[in-house]
């Protein structure tokens, strides 16, 4: 049995649009808690192996 693996490419702060901000803030309807949220967002990009 081969036991999985995880490389991990990147980790990446994304841009973030006045639209997904919009929309997020209509969601949380609280500006510090919306900055908040898109402070701690990030996109991690790997390849399992199998």
């Amino acid at each position: 049995m081969t036991i999985p693996t995880l490389n991990i490419i990147g980790v990446y702060r994304p841009h973030i649009s006045a639209q997904a901000w919009r929309e997020q803030l209509q969601v949380t309807d609280d500006e510090p808690y919306t900055q908040e949220h898109f402070d701690k967002l990030v996109l991690i990009e790997g390849i399992v192996d199998c």
